[in-house]
């Protein structure tokens, strides 16, 4: 519901930027110095922290720390495929998701639905 309630720009942009940043380390870029390639990932860390507070604040809200010590579903779709959603840290605390909550990803209904289709009329696996 979080997804549909703000722009689908302006969560791809985020969530690109979160990924970018994420995966800034283990990118190597042609011909690049290792002072150029400090400053690139210096660079990463501060875009990171603002993507993940922008990606929390938008996915799960104001809650924050109600959500400790509970279960948190996601069920992505698209580009939010691309958000190690334990990541993400919880709103109005410091901590991580990943530590403080349980942590479910299910598929959307069109994936469902196509896993279904595809199983249709296909004999049940043998028993062993």
């Amino acid at each position: 519901e979080a997804f549909r309630g703000m722009g689908r720009v302006y969560v791809e942009r985020y969530t690109r930027q979160f990924y970018d940043a994420m995966t800034a380390r283990s990118r190597s870029v042609k011909f690049e110095t290792p002072d150029e390639r400090a400053e690139r990932i210096a660079k990463a860390d501060k875009e990171l922290e603002k993507a993940a507070w922008v990606l929390s604040m938008q996915l799960l809200g104001a809650p924050g720390k109600k959500l400790i010590g509970k279960r948190v579903v996601f069920i992505p779709d698209e580009i939010l495929h691309y958000i190690p959603f334990g990541a993400l840290t919880i709103p109005g605390t410091d901590q991580y998701l990943a530590t403080q909550c349980e942590i479910t990803l299910l598929p959307s209904i069109g994936t469902l639905a196509a896993i279904r289709q595809n199983t249709d009329g296909r004999a049940p696996a043998a028993k062993t």
